[in-house]
């Protein structure tokens, strides 16, 4: 779903067919009605600026994939890991202040060194960050 609003999709919803009901399969419902919530409660930043061209993205492992939004001094960065491999990223967002980077929906931020931070990545994951600029 990330992937989606990365690529500029601004809604998505749960759909099913068929005999194979997902009320019938409790904690798979549970799962995705939570990443509903996740990601509805973002899908506004699909309509703010492009600020792709902030941020660099390096790998010492993994495929990195990213796109930033820009509101006032805010930009919500979604960075995903295009590698069924862990990955390892390195961040640098320009004009960002030393406030630290938080991580969305996980309860953990991250504090920048002059613009700069890193993260792993499990296979194929995603990050959403929140990071203050100057």
């Amino acid at each position: 779903m990330y992937a989606a609003l990365r690529h500029g999709v601004n809604g998505a919803g749960l759909y099913q067919c068929g005999p194979y009901r997902m009320e019938g399969y409790p904690a798979v419902w549970s799962q995705a009605t939570e990443m509903m919530k996740r990601f509805s409660s973002i899908t506004f930043i699909a309509a703010l600026d492009d600020a792709t061209s902030s941020v660099r993205v390096t790998a010492s492992e993994g495929k990195p994939l990213y796109r930033a939004f820009r509101k006032g001094n805010r930009l919500w960065l979604i960075l995903q890991n295009g590698s069924f491999a862990p990955g390892l990223f390195r961040v640098e967002v320009a004009g960002a202040s030393a406030a630290p980077v938080k991580v969305l929906f996980e309860e953990r931020s991250i504090r920048p060194a002059k613009g700069v931070f890193s993260d792993a990545f499990t296979e194929a994951g995603t990050h959403l960050y929140l990071i203050e600029m100057k």
